[in-house]
């Protein structure tokens, strides 16, 4: 039975020299312990660092931004406030221009009137003092002597004295077209009289003279006097330097009144 055992397998395990495995691990170094700073970081901690890097930049960024809306906002309010001291400023220079020009037009408006009152004061005028009539009789040469008197306190300069005499009817029409060559002109100084005279024809027809007596027939004298001033004339009284004007109209009825009487109308003064 001996004979029939299975052969002895060789020991595959080498036997272990103790004292060379002493040696090798005497020959191993010990693990070398290294300061902390010196241990590199690992990838987390990088990681962590640039997130951290990064929200501080934003932090900055967002206080920048706000730092620079708060200026401009205030820049925005310094301006509104300049803009309404500037406003302010120039409605008063406005209202303080148009207070100086109305100030301005009441004074040349007063000096204006001031000098129209004055010189409407002394400036001439040429009146009609008073219309006769004598010598009124069958075949004779009767007048009409018509008086005129500067009665204001300067000269009348240059005037100009139309008139004329007319025998009509009652409704008849006065004739205005009168003749420059029988007018009578001059100066008339302050408080002067002047007297122009009209002529009845030669021998008044007894017929004519019953009928204006009557009532029939109406004798009628009217005139007009221009004269200037001793202003000059961009301040004469007068418009645009237009003379001044006197005009005159009287009528004769001894039906009806004694002496002669103003129209109704054809009597001014300016």
């Amino acid at each position: 039975m001996a004979s029939e055992r299975e052969p002895r397998k060789p020991n595959l395990v080498e036997p272990v020299n103790e004292s060379e495995t002493s040696k090798q691990t005497n020959n191993q170094s010990a693990p070398k312990i290294l300061p902390k700073s010196d241990i590199p970081p690992t990838n987390g901690n990088s990681c962590n660092t640039e997130k951290n890097k990064e929200h501080r930049l934003n932090k900055l960024r967002f206080g920048v931004e706000i730092l620079t809306l708060i200026a401009v906002v205030f820049y925005g309010w310094v301006a509104y406030r300049q803009w309404g001291e500037m406003r302010r400023s120039t409605d008063a220079s406005v209202k303080s221009a148009d207070q100086a020009k109305r100030a301005a037009d009441i004074a040349d408006t007063t000096l204006k009137s001031n000098d129209v009152s004055f010189r409407m004061t002394m400036r001439p005028y040429m009146t009609i003092k008073d219309i006769t009539i004598s010598n009124f009789t069958p075949e004779k040469k009767f007048r009409v002597d018509i008086t005129g008197e500067n009665s204001g306190k300067t000269p009348a300069l240059n005037f100009i004295w139309v008139s004329k005499l007319q025998i009509g009817q009652k409704d008849f029409r006065i004739d205005t077209n009168y003749n420059l060559k029988d007018a009578s002109k001059g100066t008339a100084g302050p408080n002067a009289q002047y007297v122009t005279t009209h002529h009845g024809p030669n021998e008044l027809p007894k017929s004519m003279f019953d009928e204006i007596n009557q009532g029939q027939l109406k004798i009628l004298v009217h005139g007009k006097i221009t004269y200037g001033d001793i202003f000059p004339q961009e301040k004469s009284a007068t418009k645009h330097g237009t003379p001044y004007a006197t005009s005159y109209c009287a009528f004769y009825e001894p039906i009806r009144y004694k002496a002669l009487q103003f129209c109704s109308f054809g009597n001014s003064m300016k």
